[in-house]
């Protein structure tokens, strides 16, 4: 019985990035594992031919082949439900896992009874540059950055395949940002985190649904935000949900100062009154925003005003953020 349940879903990849992926887990220093790879395009004859030679290959490759495009949430579902290892593995078929990344994965839960999930930093790459990107790592700090982003980079994850005795399954109501939706409900109850170091390769690329897709993903943002905020336990009216949206993802969308201060000040008041989130993490990440915003549209000194307005409305001075407010004009 193995360990660890590798699970990748592919759609239509160019055959060489589906090549160097499935390369990448069986070429783990960590060998006590299955990989469940679960076609969803009938019509993908070259990913086919190229699953069924792997799979031939090596017998620790389980392949299942969806009849009809189902899509990425049901086709993850389709592999944790054939799945047998104690820990759940995602893999994305255009991106390049570290050899030692399920190794270092596995040997952090086993080391961390108290964690369900946890993920890696990775190297953001496309065929010219890369850079490394980091996630936090306690959870009381992957709490606090809930409302504005996922805190797993979803292609990192590994999670515990039960959970409370049930297994773990994605919201198939969610198309897109599935990975997000579950890491807020299993935040609820539980802990989460990441290791401090990139493991895999996160390809950058104009065929990724978050480009494609945009309008779309940001319906399930907006439910997503909501869904993390009535889990930590902070109340907005509908209204006051879509303003915030707005202040958060949508620096295109203006308005008017007052009614975005009015707006940060209420959620900081309750965010002030929870011992389970940083009130400083979220204070500094509202006020960045804030700073951003105000650069773009006002003058120096204007700009200047609603900052110190703004650190004396919510009690938190901060000389990063006059520096940061700064930088935008010289």
């Amino acid at each position: 019985m193995p360990l660890v349940s590798v699970i990748m879903s592919v759609y239509a990849e160019p055959i060489e990035w589906l090549r160097l992926s499935i390369e990448s887990i069986l070429k783990q220093t960590y060998n006590n594992f299955e990989f469940i790879i679960i076609n969803d395009n009938p019509q993908y004859f070259e990913g086919i031919s190229l699953l069924n030679e792997y799979a031939q290959k090596d017998k620790r490759i389980k392949l299942v082949f969806n009849k009809e495009n189902i899509g990425l949430t049901k086709s993850l579902n389709i592999g944790i439900k054939e799945s047998q290892g104690k820990y759940i593995v995602r893999m994305d078929a255009d991106d390049v896992s570290m050899p030692e990344r399920i190794a270092k994965q596995v040997g952090f839960m086993e080391n961390h009874s108290d964690i369900v999930a946890s993920g890696t930093g990775c190297y953001q790459w496309n065929n010219e540059k890369e850079k490394i990107a980091h996630r936090r790592t306690k959870n009381k700090e992957l709490r606090s950055k809930l409302i504005f982003d996922s805190p797993i980079y979803h292609p990192t994850a590994i999670f515990r395949r039960v959970v409370d005795d049930e297994i773990v399954k994605y919201d198939e109501s969610f198309r897109y940002s599935q990975d997000y939706a579950l890491w807020i409900s299993l935040m609820e109850h539980h802990k989460l985190s990441n290791i401090d170091e990139p493991l895999i390769k996160y390809r950058i690329s104009n065929q990724q649904i978050s480009t494609a897709k945009h309008e779309e993903q940001n319906v399930y943002a907006l439910r997503n935000q909501k869904n993390a905020m009535r889990m930590i336990g902070i109340v907005l009216s509908e209204d006051e949900h879509s303003l915030f949206q707005d202040y958060t993802r949508h620096p295109e969308i203006i308005h008017e100062r007052k009614e975005i201060e009015l707006l940060v000040v209420k959620f900081l008041n309750q965010v002030r009154k929870k011992n389970d989130i940083i009130y400083s993490v979220v204070a500094n990440q509202l006020m960045l925003i804030y700073i951003n915003r105000i650069a773009n549209n006002y003058g120096l000194f204007s700009s200047l005003v609603s900052l110190l307005r703004m650190d004396f409305k919510i009690r938190s001075f901060s000389f990063y953020n006059l520096l940061s407010l700064m930088s935008k004009y010289f």
